[in-house]
């Protein structure tokens, strides 16, 4: 029995998006002013992003290297989202970043963003970012496949 490709894709991005509907849940039902909440998104995203990132990281390689591989072609069907994902989490994470501050000192100030964990963090972002805003087709159709 073999499953549609469109329902395929749907159970992809509920699986994708599961922790962060699990941990946005947890925010809205707890208090937006809970810093041991803020600090729980803030690893736990920070390390899905991380994960999500290696493993889409590894797709490209493992295709090459086990081409006929059933795990490693149903994988590579889905990069593109794997890759919102990431960026999803990472918007998560930074988010928590923030409401860290905020929580703990009371406002946030850019100039912690200055800090080399924070600017790292910040520069990984915005390239997450641009990846993220040329991840859709007409930008894939114009810049083409190799490009992208």
């Amino acid at each position: 029995m073999t499953i549609h490709r469109s329902v395929q894709k749907r159970i992809a991005e509920i699986v994708l998006a599961l922790p962060a509907l699990v941990y946005l849940g947890l925010i809205c039902f707890s208090g937006l002013y809970d810093l041991p909440n803020w600090r729980l998104v803030l690893v736990h995203t920070g390390f899905i992003a991380c994960g999500l990132f290696v493993f889409l990281l590894l797709l490209n390689p493992a295709k090459r290297l086990w081409p006929k591989l059933t795990p490693v072609y149903f994988f590579n069907k889905f990069r593109r989202k794997i890759g919102v994902a990431v960026f999803g989490y990472a918007v998560l994470h930074y988010i928590a970043v923030i409401m860290k501050q905020i929580c703990k000192t009371g406002g946030f100030w850019p100039s912690y963003l200055l800090k080399i964990v924070p600017f790292t963090g910040f520069l990984a972002f915005l390239l997450l970012f641009l990846l993220a805003i040329t991840s859709n087709d007409y930008s894939v159709r114009k810049m083409g496949i190799k490009r992208w």
